[in-house]
């Protein structure tokens, strides 16, 4: 006799009851959430681009093209002004210009939410 493969009657797709004891449902589920802290962890080690926004300014491209070593530019900001903290250029946090050592610093004054952050990161 001639089966049809996916009939309802047909041997090839009813389950056999010995079948449903021996891979109960929750299998899947349990490799699953073993795997998902696994994968936040490895998510959570990325690195990404942090920015710490000083200033900006405006000039005519003959100014720009004129720049040279030593020239000066004065920026939109006093020097006691907080700086914008960005991660893909999105605003995430303010804070102040610090000197640690040798090195320029940015003390974080405020910072987003949780999710606030993760939105700047994931777009």
């Amino acid at each position: 006799p001639m089966t049809c493969h996916g009939a309802p009657d047909s041997p090839d797709t009813r389950p056999s009851p010995k079948n449903d004891h021996t891979q109960p449902s929750v299998r899947p589920i349990k490799a699953l959430s073993l795997e998902m802290p696994t994968e936040l962890q490895t998510i959570l080690k990325l690195t990404v681009p942090l920015i710490v926004h000083v200033g900006d300014r405006n000039l005519p491209l003959d100014d720009v093209l004129a720049l040279g070593p030593g020239a000066i530019l004065e920026l939109n900001k006093s020097e006691d002004e907080s700086l914008d903290l960005m991660v893909n250029n999105k605003l995430i946090g303010k804070g102040m210009a610090v000197k640690i050592g040798e090195n320029f610093g940015i003390r974080i004054t405020s910072i987003g939410t949780t999710r606030e952050l993760a939105e700047a990161m994931g777009h």
